[in-house]
């Protein structure tokens, strides 16, 4: 349950794009914002928070999880100004980045090795690709019908039942050959020099490749990107052990994954805006064009 609404709020947000921008005022670079701020710290905070779990506990990491997204999503339901539903975007990242590895490591250490693990994983996977479909239909219909605050709404009886069924479904465990120490400052320069590379990105459109607030973004983010190589080829138990970047298949997998997803995230938030804004779909429209894709890569999968 806690990894399909993860996972479906990176899309069932997306359809409801338009109706967020003319209601809230966003302008067409900030509202990639409203995707990037969940994203981006959910991505810079998941090694930091899945070590945080195996340290002090993954039920109870998991249940601090689930608040915190639960009630960043009341937060974002209620924001009235772009500001407020970036910064309650940053919390559910937050929230979403201490859910998703404490739930899948209190999974494996619930099942051993064998045929139980592998259709619990398998069950698992099932639940975020089942996530990332049904929120394109559940967006476009909640956005159509309701309005674009429940797209966040629907979060809040999920999280709550997640918080009260836990202490009752899964067993506390740890590592206990965990380090005892977390890599803070890599996880924090690692995802700050990401956010400002967004946006400096961003800000080539409205200010300039060359404006002063778009070259020192840029080159802001390059320095807190090489901090946070400094800062892993320094500490005792990093993030990010640098000889992982020796291994050619480690390498080579990687990049393809973040060839694939530049070639595909983009155009399905840009077709987002197109089908509502040229074609005249309405939400409910929009989002029945959308699970054909995620069926495929399900399907390739």
């Amino acid at each position: 349950m806690a990894q399909f609404v993860v996972v479906l709020d990176a899309t069932i947000v997306a359809v409801a794009l338009p109706e967020i921008q003319q209601d809230l005022g966003f302008s067409r670079a900030g509202l990639q914002w409203v995707i990037s701020a969940y994203t981006l710290v959910f991505g810079g905070f998941l090694l930091l928070a899945g070590r945080a779990a195996d340290l002090w506990g993954r039920r109870k990491m998991f249940m601090v999880g689930l608040v915190v997204f639960t009630g960043a999503s009341l937060v974002c339901g209620l924001a009235g100004s772009p500001p407020a539903l970036i910064l309650g975007r940053i919390a559910q990242g937050l929230g979403a980045a201490i859910v998703a590895p404490s739930a899948l490591s209190s999974l494996t250490a619930l099942f051993p090795e064998g045929d139980g693990r592998g259709r619990a994983l398998g069950v698992w996977t099932a639940a975020a690709a089942g996530g990332g479909a049904t929120g394109w239909l559940l967006g476009g219909l909640l956005a159509g019908s309701l309005g674009w605050e429940w797209v966040f709404f629907v979060n809040l009886p999920v999280g709550l039942a997640g918080v009260v069924l836990a202490p009752v479904l899964v067993s506390e465990s740890r590592d206990q050959g965990a380090p005892r120490r977390l890599d803070v400052a890599g996880a924090v320069s690692v995802t700050a020099g990401l956010t400002l590379l967004v946006y400096g990105i961003t800000r080539v459109e409205e200010a300039g490749p060359f404006s002063p607030v778009t070259v020192s973004s840029l080159a802001s983010s390059v320095v807190l990107l090489a901090l946070f190589v400094v800062v892993e080829g320094r500490v005792r138990h990093p993030l990010v052990p640098l000889g992982v970047f020796r291994s050619r298949g480690l390498l080579g997998a990687n990049l393809v994954a973040l060839v694939l997803t530049a070639a595909t995230t983009p155009p399905m938030l840009l077709c987002t805006l197109y089908v509502q804004q040229v074609l005249g779909f309405s939400p409910a429209q929009a989002g029945l064009v959308f699970p054909p894709f995620n069926l495929a890569v399900i399907g390739g999968s």
